[in-house]
């Protein structure tokens, strides 16, 4: 694993916010900046061989870094659902919405009163709590904003006049901080700049080749005239001209250290400020985007490692005691992130939530708290149960709200939304992340991590039916 200088600079900056004395001390802060597209293995600190994250190499320094955290979706509603609730995120879909397209799609989901919020626990014991979101998915209409005192928004008829990305984000976020610093409070910032990345909004085109591409990726990909699309880049996500693969990465690449830079202005301004000083900082992928790995190009939709497998860093404020500079191997799954915050910070767990706490682990455990983490939805409407070593996957790629993603996959027009997909993979024995080559073969593996799935879906199913046709609150005992 390589350590970039740069992560050294920003953990002696971090470093250098050591304790007021009791009488200055401030409240305590959880800020969570949750970041869209954003893969682990592209992450300096899990092992990247590029400079492209050394501000979030210096968070992990100064705190714990999960190497095997799972994203429970890789759709962006779900995923957000997911975090913010501690909870599988197909709670909040409802059963019998018939998803018809684009628009239906969007009325499908909608997190139900009954399931417990992050943000809702927080307030109820003496928070501040705000949200800034930065796409138009993520919205009131659909339930995020219970909770939040403060839910900064847009639709897409209502975009800022001063624009969209991570630094109008984090200037929102900053003028809200509380004034009294004494109150705690809690943060959620979306960021949804690599996803952006590929119709060129915000990107500086120095970053374009900041890293040079590899010699081994200079197959040039297809353009399909469809929004998603197997086997050829999206058209709305081409931004023009004939691109080797390698140039493609090198442009992911190349916006996540552009991103890193926004991030370091972020922290150095709280650090300046005084309000990192008793700041617990989290930085989590709330999926991944593949490049050609799974089949698909610059976009999102599997439930393969590239989509699912996501960074998961954990800074605890300076003033709190636990490791440091830990990489943890043991399983998590991204709805365990708001058990652990509520844990770490001593407010209770409301007995709805699913996750598990990590709070153990964080202070230097390594006695596994998950056997296995569960994953749904994207473009083949699937599902995964994933553990230690193994990815199950049960999926429909004949399923699916777009027929031309079904098209390409299969290559013919014919029906196939009847016909399972199913898929194994062996993290041990096969390196490869997009789970389009041949499924490993273990019976016993696979039976088992099928009945876990069954079990847990079948559960989530059934609850999901109950909250959304009455009030009623989560009970995972009932």
């Amino acid at each position: 694993m390589r350590t970039h200088v740069g992560s050294f600079l920003v953990a002696s900056v971090l470093c250098a916010c050591g304790p007021k004395p009791a009488s200055e001390m401030q409240g305590h802060g959880v800020l969570v900046i949750a970041i869209d597209g954003l893969r682990a293995d592209h992450v300096g600190a899990l092992g990247y061989d590029r400079p492209t994250t050394p501000v979030i190499d210096g968070l992990a320094a100064q705190g714990v870094s999960f190497s095997s955290a799972w994203s429970a979706s890789p759709d962006m509603l779900a995923s957000h659902a997911a975090i913010l609730t501690g909870c599988d995120p197909l709670l909040a879909r409802r059963p019998d919405v018939k998803v018809t397209g684009p628009a239906s799609e969007l009325a499908a989901w909608y997190i139900p009163d009954g399931i417990p919020r992050l943000a809702q626990q927080f307030l109820a014991h003496g928070y501040a709590t705000a949200a800034f979101i930065d796409h138009a998915s993520i919205s009131s209409v659909h339930g995020f904003a219970r909770g939040f005192q403060e839910f900064d928004a847009y639709h897409e008829e209502n975009i800022p006049a001063n624009g969209y990305g991570f630094e109008i984000t984090a200037a929102r976020f900053r003028n809200w901080l509380p004034r009294d610093p004494a109150q705690n409070w809690f943060a959620y910032l979306h960021v949804d700049d690599l996803e952006r990345v590929w119709q060129r909004a915000g990107v500086d085109p120095h970053y374009d080749t900041l890293f040079a591409p590899r010699p081994e990726m200079e197959q040039v990909p297809p353009v399909a005239d469809a929004a998603h699309v197997f086997f050829a880049v999206p058209r709305a996500r081409w931004s023009g001209g004939t691109l080797s693969l390698g140039e493609y990465e090198a442009r992911y690449d190349g916006a996540l250290k552009q991103l890193d830079g926004k991030l370091r202005r972020l922290l150095e301004s709280m650090n300046r400020s005084g309000w990192l000083r008793n700041t617990t900082v989290v930085i989590v992928g709330t999926f991944g985007t593949s490049l050609g790995e799974s089949g698909l190009y610059l976009d999102s939709g599997t439930l393969s490692d590239v989509d699912l497998h996501v960074p998961l860093i954990v800074r605890p404020a300076p003033s709190m005691t636990g490791a440091r500079g830990r990489v943890v191997s043991q399983l998590a799954s991204t709805i365990d992130l708001a058990p652990t915050l509520l844990d770490m910070t001593g407010v209770p767990i409301p007995k709805g939530m699913q996750g598990v706490s990590l709070k153990s682990l964080i202070a230097g455990s390594d006695v596994a708290l998950r056997q296995v983490a569960f994953a749904s939805g994207g473009l083949q409407e699937g599902r995964a149960a994933i553990d230690a070593r193994w990815c199950f996957e049960q999926s429909y790629p004949g399923r699916g709200q777009d027929r031309r993603a079904a098209r390409s996959w299969y290559g013919d027009d014919l029906d196939h939304a009847s016909e399972p997909r199913v898929f194994l993979h062996d993290r041990r024995t096969n390196p490869s992340l997009g789970h389009i080559e041949d499924s490993s073969s273990d019976p016993i593996a696979g039976e088992r991590l099928s009945q876990d799935a069954a079990e847990w879906f079948g559960w989530i199913e059934r609850a999901a039916r109950v909250l959304h046709a009455r009030s009623a609150t989560l009970d995972p005992a009932s």
